[in-house]
């Protein structure tokens, strides 16, 4: 079921902008039931794919790829669900030069195996160009965390598959153990014909995974997850190059061996690496963090914050045109559960200011954006009146100054939570995310904004 909605104009609670929403897009499976957006792309007209898993009564989850144009139509869906009727759930969207849509994720297509990775790329019209499936050769689990496109238009895909300790190969490795997981890696052409494959296994042979993908300008691919060490876990970056050649890594962790997390990595224009996350220092708990290295691999930058001793987590960053770096996620407050933490760093890593946001309840921001000002735009959840969980987007000037505040609720019994935020037209945002709304349990939405004031 489609559905465009047109609210009211909403008012921020911060300064004087205010915010219009022009329409609310939104779509229902043909259950009625979990339908969740996991990513978001734009064509050079403002129109919007997005990607995300729909249940299927006789296939389960299903790939659903749709198109929303500027007036907030639904154009076109495409459903994809593997023969076993079990799951298929897109994680990650990418769009090439040449305007086609590549969704990667995972499928069960085989119940002693459970996930593998599966790529779908799509016309702009909304046919199926192709879809690949790729078991590594232990024919254990793999999942995909990270998926873009380089210049001639392949597509290079990473995630973690599990293997042995021993690390050998064959049929019975999956089923004998399902304990060690590496980072795996693979290219594609832009026809879908596997270029190569290569994994990582770290020092220690335990859990080696990935959590984010990015791509430099002359095609080298960054992966960023956690390796297991001997003392706990660090974070992970590894650097290859356009043929799937490892040309480092580097490991980064807290004053004491631990449990650092690896969230995510974004590369600027200088093919600098940010890895963003949470280290472990003792007596602090989990701290957020943030670091960059050059195209060697030489560090550059380091911050762990502690905000206030307790549990503090980077999830999203950006940049702006400036070369600053944005990030969020979430910092436990002494007597605040979960606040959103928001931080602006200099290219040279200095940290220019940081910035709380407490609710109601709990607050966590969860992706990060910027507006046509350079402002920047926090994507959170924070809980509403009912006790549930809001989106909530929070506006801040280069400067730090809060411009304004959005809310919108779903209506139903579950959360609403952005996943993704993009420049739309002149002075407007397009926000991608889930709601769960009355009768229809959770279900893809898309709104379009325009925040006025904009200086």
């Amino acid at each position: 079921m489609f559905s465009c909605v047109a609210p009211p104009m909403l008012a921020s609670t911060a300064n004087s902008d205010t915010v219009v929403v022009h329409w609310v897009a939104v779509y229902d499976g043909p259950e009625s039931r979990e339908d969740r957006c996991t990513g978001m792309v734009l064509a050079p007209d403002g129109s919007a794919y997005l990607a995300g898993y729909s249940f299927g009564a006789a296939t389960d989850f299903d790939f659903a790829v749709l198109k929303v144009d500027t007036t907030g139509r639904i154009v076109w869906v495409n459903r994809y669900g593997s023969p076993i009727g079990c799951e298929d759930r897109p994680w990650c969207l990418c769009r090439d030069s040449s305007g086609d849509i590549v969704a990667a994720g995972g499928s069960i297509a085989d119940m002693a195996v459970l996930w593998d990775f599966r790529i779908i790329k799509y016309r702009p019209t909304g046919e199926t160009v192709w879809t690949r499936l790729l078991d590594f050769p232990t024919h254990a689990e793999d999942k995909i965390a990270g998926a873009g496109i380089l210049s001639d238009n392949s597509i290079v895909v990473a995630g973690s598959s599990r293997y042995r300790p021993d690390h050998s190969f064959g049929p019975a490795a999956g089923s004998q153990s399902r304990a060690d997981w590496d980072v795996t890696i693979a290219r594609y052409s832009s026809q879908g014909e596997t270029l190569w494959t290569r994994r990582f296994d770290g020092k220690a042979h335990g859990d080696d995974l990935t959590a984010g993908l990015a791509l430099d300008r002359t095609g080298n691919c960054y992966v960023a997850g956690q390796t297991t060490t001997a003392g706990g876990t660090e974070v992970l970056l590894l650097k290859y190059n356009p043929s799937g050649q490892l040309l480092w890594r580097r490991t980064l962790c807290g004053n004491v061996p631990g449990s650092s997390i690896g969230q995510g990595v974004i590369v600027d224009s200088a093919s600098r690496a940010w890895v963003f996350g949470a280290c472990y220092n003792q007596g602090r708990s989990f701290d957020f963090l943030v670091a960059c290295f050059d195209s060697s691999g030489r560090q550059l930058a380091y911050l762990a914050l502690d905000a206030a001793a307790r549990v503090d987590i980077c999830q999203a960053a950006c940049l702006d045109r400036a070369g600053n770096l944005y990030a969020t996620g979430q910092s436990t407050g002494r007597g605040t559960s979960f606040d959103v933490l928001t931080v602006k760093v200099s290219p040279a890593g200095e940290t220019l200011w940081t910035r709380r946001f407490h609710g109601t309840g709990a607050d966590r921001g969860w992706c990060i954006g910027l507006d046509q000002f350079d402002r920047v735009v926090v994507g959170a959840t924070s809980d509403g009146p009912a006790g549930q969980p809001n989106m909530m987007l929070l506006c801040y000037g280069p400067d730090g100054e809060l411009a304004w505040t959005f809310s919108y609720a779903g209506g139903g019994a579950g959360e609403a939570r952005p996943v993704a935020i993009e420049r739309g037209g002149e002075n407007e945002l397009l926000v991608a995310g889930s709601a769960c709304r009355p009768g229809t349990d959770f279900d893809i939405v898309l709104l379009r904004l325009a925040p006025g004031g904009g200086r």
